[in-house]
């Protein structure tokens, strides 16, 4: 059982390594993801969290409650 749990946490990590890598090469701007180091996020985000970084453009919307960094 917890072989199985191990692979599908490989796979997932390497699904999402595959992807940030595929979304940064068509659209031509760097994707990534990083692992919060602080607590002043928090409660939203905790330390330990993955965080996608999406880049903004010119036409990007932004609302309320979303986390710009």
């Amino acid at each position: 059982m917890l072989k199985k749990i191990g692979n599908i946490v490989f796979f997932i990590i390497v699904f999402t390594l595959i992807s940030m890598t595929a979304l940064s090469l068509l659209r031509g701007q760097p994707t990534g993801a990083v692992a919060v180091r602080s607590w002043s996020m928090e409660p939203m985000i905790t330390r330990g969290d993955l965080a996608i970084i999406w880049p903004a453009t010119k036409k990007s919307i932004f609302s309320q409650d979303q986390i710009i960094v």
